[in-house]
Parts: structure tokens; C-alpha cells; sequence
């Protein structure tokens, strides 16, 4: 399917969809866009795959007001409901991960988190679904640590979540390794929504 347009807060949001199945919502990071993402029906078939444009980025309009991610959480709240998406899992990366994070927390329809590259506090302690993170295995600095660091402290914050490290990838696994990337995301999808 071709780019398609949704009315969220007065304002064109554009996004896609591929497939059929089980819906997985892909958030990209800040200053990227929905084409970030453009390996990903290739490899999750069998589900619903859709990538936005958050307000600012790639084809969705302009938003006054919006400058953090914090302000995407209502935005994309609504674009999920304005889908009538009954069941998803969603993938967030960077900055994105942290709309998602929060968005997972508002919305009963989310059914499983991902997030991708993203510092995480105690916040998810309580979450009701299931949460995956995925870093690059790269040694690259995130605020100071190494991943792996970042990872075992977030573990220690959300003992309940998944970790994965995708191999020979950085701050963006899912173009850096997009076979590895998926099939984990696939993996985590599967044993989540099935």
C-alpha cells in the first residue's frame, strides 16, 4: 500500500500499511521518518505492519506546540484508536520509543512493547504486557555508558523485561542488521499476540 493520511488534532498524519494480521505500529526516532522502517513488511509478514510520520517528520504536516516527545503521547493515541486497532504491539525507537513507552502505559489495545535504543526509567515497573529491548552490539557511548550498561540498568528497573542485542549494529539495528532486527521483533510478536 501507498502512503495514506489520517486526521489527528486537526492535522494530515501520514503512514502506511503492508499486510494483513495482527497489527505492529512502528514509531521512528526523532528527526527520522516512516521510511526508516521500509524493510520491515519484507520480514514481518503475516501481520498488519504500520509506520507513521509523527506530526514535524517526513509527510505528516507541521504541529505548533509540539517540540519533545512528550508531546507525540496524545497525537499517536489517537492515530491508534482512528485505526480502530483492536490488539498491537508497538515498536518505538529512540526518542520514539519513549512516545511509545508512555502510549503503551495509556491504551488497553497495546498488547506488547519494543523498544528499540532507548533509556528506559521505573516507570514500566508495573506494565501489563510483555517488554522486549533491543540494542545495537556496537560499544558506542549512550549518555556515558555502553549499551550493555544501559541495558543492565535497565533491567534492574524492569526486571521483567527482555533484552536483545542485534549484532554488528548501532542506534539503528533495524537498518544496520534489518534480518536480525526483524526476526526478533517477529519472534516477540508471535510468542505476544498469538
Amino acid at each position: 500500500m501507498g502512503t495514506a493520511h489520517a486526521i489527528v488534532h486537526g492535522l494530515k498524519v501520514a503512514y502506511e500499511v503492508n499486510g494483513e494480521g495482527p497489527a505492529i505500529l512502528l514509531i521512528h526516532g526523532w528527526a527520522g521518518y516512516r521510511m526508516q522502517w521500509k524493510e520491515a513488511p519484507k520480514f514481518l509478514d503475516g501481520f498488519k505492519v504500520i509506520a507513521l510520520d509523527l506530526h514535524v517528520f517526513g509527510e505528516s504536516e507541521e504541529c505548533s506546540g509540539i517540540s519533545a516527545p512528550e508531546d507525540y503521547i496524545e497525537p499517536v493515541c489517537r492515530f491508534i484508536q482512528s485505526l480502530n486497532i483492536e490488539h498491537s504491539i508497538l515498536v518505538g525507537h529512540s526518542a520514539g520509543g519513549m512516545v511509545a513507552a508512555n502510549v503503551a502505559l495509556r491504551l488497553q489495545e497495546v498488547k506488547g512493547l519494543v523498544l528499540v535504543e532507548v533509556p528506559v526509567g521505573k516507570e514500566l515497573q508495573s506494565a501489563r504486557f510483555p517488554i522486549l529491548l533491543i540494542f545495537g552490539d556496537r560499544e558506542s557511548d549512550m549518555m556515558g555508558l555502553t549499551r550493555f550498561q544501559v541495558a543492565n540498568t535497565q533491567l534492574a528497573n524492569i526486571p521483567s523485561a527482555d533484552v536483545r542485542f542485534i549484532k554488528n549494529a548501532g542506534h539503528n539495528p533495524m537498518l544496520e542488521n534489518a534480518a536480525e532486527f526483524y526476526e526478533v521483533v517477529r519472534d516477540f510478536s508471535e510468542r505476544t499476540l498469538t
